[in-house]
């Protein structure tokens, strides 16, 4: 229904092993939906509600390198981070989409500008992604596999 493919439905159903048997098989990662969405954005949207895989599969599929440009709704998902984040109530989903706002902010970056990744922040990234899926850190060490 609305052009949305059942990697799109995946990703906002927050199904870690099913985005990665997917994109295992070359699928499309980023196709959108009759209404501008894609994969990515649907991940996002629905994380703060989620038990962390969805901020799993929108790292995931950010380190695929999708495309972080795409609109729905006028906002771009580095936007619907920022806006996210200021209406999240859990302090761990704040900083999560923070993180993701950020990440997105700098890879927008001329090389020439971004700085050097910190190994004790990148690792401390990995600590905290692990953490916040609740019960299920292995969806998280999968992705990183």
């Amino acid at each position: 229904e609305h052009g949305t493919t059942p990697f799109a439905v995946a990703a906002s159903r927050g199904h870690v092993q099913i985005v990665k048997y997917l994109a295992d098989r070359e699928c499309a990662l980023d196709p959108a939906d009759s209404f501008g969405r894609t994969p990515f954005y649907l991940a996002l949207q629905q994380a703060g509600s989620g038990d962390g895989s969805h901020f799993a599969i929108a790292h995931f599929l950010f380190e695929k390198e999708v495309n972080v440009n795409a609109e729905y709704a006028g906002h771009t998902a580095m936007e619907l981070c920022s806006v996210l984040a200021a209406k999240a109530k859990a302090i761990e989903v704040k900083e999560q989409y923070i993180e993701m706002r950020d990440t997105i902010r700098e890879s927008l970056m001329p090389p020439s500008e971004r700085k050097a990744p910190d190994p004790e922040m990148l690792e401390e990234r990995r600590r905290r992604r692990a953490s916040y899926v609740t019960g299920d850190a292995f969806v998280v060490l999968m992705l990183e596999s």
